[in-house]
């Protein structure tokens, strides 16, 4: 049995090993990075939820108030203490009202699909309806219940 070893390398062997530890502390900087990166986008992604949820419930008081304007303005109208404009103002504001509350929903789901995405938890499922292909992406925020789906359309299927 024969045992042989160099015992002179010039330095090379422990430049390696310096260079081993370098890139090692270098990929867990590289890590922690990636982790601050992907916390803070959770935490952003997250904060605009809470602020779409307040602005949706915000839109949908304002609607429901809304809702009642027209019907008091037509019962005046039919007792003759307002006019047509008046009524149609506050149809015009009544359906402003609706249109906001249904921005702010769009918007509510637009934030939750980016907070499932910054978590890595968005899952997707495809469908085929008809014609159209879509993509629906489930959403669960909080306990593990689906909280609303979120679909967007991708391309159209021509079926022959």
């Amino acid at each position: 049995m024969t045992l042989r070893r160099n015992l002179w390398t010039g330095g090379e062997t422990k430049a390696r090993v310096q260079e081993a530890r370098f890139a090692e502390s270098r990929a867990g900087a590289l890590r922690k990075r990636a982790d601050s990166a992907i916390q803070l986008e959770v935490r952003k992604a997250y904060l605009e939820v809470s602020a779409a949820a307040q602005r949706v419930e915000v839109a949908s008081a304002a609607a429901a108030e809304a809702q009642e304007a027209p019907r008091i303005i037509q019962n005046r109208h039919q007792a003759g203490l307002t006019t047509v404009t008046e009524l149609l103002r506050s149809e015009t504001a009544l359906s402003a009202a609706r249109t906001r509350r249904l921005a702010a929903i769009y918007d509510h789901r637009v934030a939750a699909a980016a907070l499932e995405y910054a978590a890595g938890t968005l899952a997707q499922v495809r469908h085929d309806r008809g014609r159209k292909s879509a993509k629906y992406f489930r959403i669960s925020l909080g306990g593990g219940r689906v909280y609303t789906t979120f679909a967007i359309f991708f391309e159209t299927i021509r079926k022959a």
